[in-house]
């Protein structure tokens, strides 16, 4: 999964801090609250979604020691700002 890169997966857990996306290749991101929805707070964000749900997020950085992959969600929203973009 590339960063940059378009992915779906299912909501497998929600924290306080975010969501956990389980995505191909049994391999799970996570969506920081502050990644999911623009103008929102992060867990007014959080609500929106719920296990089990079919989410669509782009991936923004990935730490291959950590074994973690960071992903967001508002970012595929028309008008966002690019991923690495300014």
């Amino acid at each position: 999964h590339p960063v940059g890169s378009t992915v779906a997966g299912e909501v497998k857990n929600a924290t306080e801090f975010g969501l956990f996306i389980g995505l191909e290749g049994d391999v799970d991101g996570m969506v920081h609250m502050s990644d999911i929805a623009w103008g929102i707070s992060g867990e007014d964000a959080l609500n929106l979604h719920h296990k089990g749900e079919e989410v669509k997020a782009i991936v923004l950085d990935i730490d291959v020691e950590k074994e973690r992959i960071s992903l967001g969600m508002k970012q595929l929203e028309k008008g966002a700002p690019a991923v690495g973009g300014t």
